[in-house]
């Protein structure tokens, strides 16, 4: 090494060095907090797919039950109960779901289909059950 590429201190070399290993540590907590919180979101969107009850006629098809499902698991952290067709309106299908823990308050949420996606127009939270 030439002496005019060398740090001058080796106080300097020394900083440089813990500067790059405090950028790869942030960046490795990073990553895995993101991949923790993707594991997290998969299994709340399993469980809320296999367990909520769907009640609709004519039947929701697979597609519209693993949108709405997946949209209102973005949106809540409680379980998902049900899902339940209401009455068309204009021609637009309409949900509603009911997301909720065993205590705390029970989620609400209203989704219409507008065109081929599904679209959260209102979520309510209420302390009644």
């Amino acid at each position: 090494m030439r002496p005019e590429c060398s740090p001058r201190h080796p106080a300097v070399a020394y900083l440089c060095l813990v500067r790059s290993m405090n950028v790869c540590f942030a960046t490795l907590l990073l990553t895995l907090s993101a991949l923790s919180l993707a594991g997290c979101y998969a299994d709340r969107y399993q469980r809320n797919l296999t367990h909520a009850t769907v009640t609709a006629s004519p039947a929701l098809s697979r597609h519209d039950v693993e949108e709405i499902t997946r949209l209102v698991t973005r949106a809540t952290l409680s379980p998902m109960d049900s899902i339940v067709a209401l009455p068309d309106v204009h021609g637009r299908q309409q949900v509603s779901v009911i997301a909720s823990e065993s205590t705390g308050p029970l989620d609400e949420f209203m989704l219409k289909k507008v065109g081929t996606e599904w679209q959260i127009t209102s979520h309510e939270q209420s302390w009644d059950r």
